[in-house]
Order: C-alpha cells, then structure tokens, then sequence
C-alpha cells in the first residue's frame, strides 16, 4: 500500500517531495527593518490608532487608551452564561475533529470536558 500524502505528518513526508516543496518556497526578507524595536513600537501605534478609528477604544491621556462603553460591554459578554458554554461547546467539537482526523483520541475526562469520576 503507497504512503498517504499530504497527511500533514512531517514524519511520513516523502524527502523528495519536501525537498521540491522547499525549492518553490520563496524567501521573503523581513520588515523590521535595521531597528527591531522601533518597528514592534510603530506597530503597536498603529494598532492603537486602529482601534481608536473604529471607535472600539478610546485615547485616555498620552500612550493610554481605555475601552469605550459599548465594547466593553460586547467583549464581556461573550464569558458570561450561555455564550461561554456555547463558545467551549464549539471549541471542543472543532478541537474533537481535529483529532479524529489526525487517527488520535481523546476522552472527555482528559480534556475536561466530562464528568470526573
């Protein structure tokens, strides 16, 4: 019987088939720049000012930014009764998938999910 391919297992990967994946892999120079520090610091600015413009923060004094009403309310939300029972539901289902998927199992006393005996 011939291997399974493209199973996502580097392990069971043919050696000629990553070498000729690699081959077509094209090298991408980084974007930090010659100063790492000041990108991560422009990054996080424009993130803040991201989030001012779309009104889910707001600009407290100088480097501060806070929750605006509304978001912090619709981000509260979502970790209270029945949303956070949903969101776990669906997490496991996706999580539950994935391993059976992959040939591997997990019981719901393992994850937590279950009852403990």
């Amino acid at each position: 019987m011939p291997p399974k391919r493209g199973s996502g297992l580097f392990a069971a990967e043919n050696p000629a088939d990553v070498r000729e994946r690699a081959a077509k892999v094209e090298i991408v120079p980084t974007s930090r720049g010659a100063d790492p520090l000041r990108f991560l610091d422009d990054e996080g600015r424009q993130t803040h000012a991201f989030w001012i413009r779309k009104h889910s923060y707001r600009a407290v004094d100088g480097d501060r930014i806070q929750f605006t009403a509304l978001d912090a309310i619709l981000s509260a939300w979502r970790g209270l009764y029945p949303w956070k029972q949903l969101t776990e539901r669906r997490m496991n289902r996706k999580s539950a998938a994935i391993l059976k998927r992959l040939g591997m199992s997990i019981t719901r006393k393992e994850c937590g999910t279950g009852p403990a005996d």
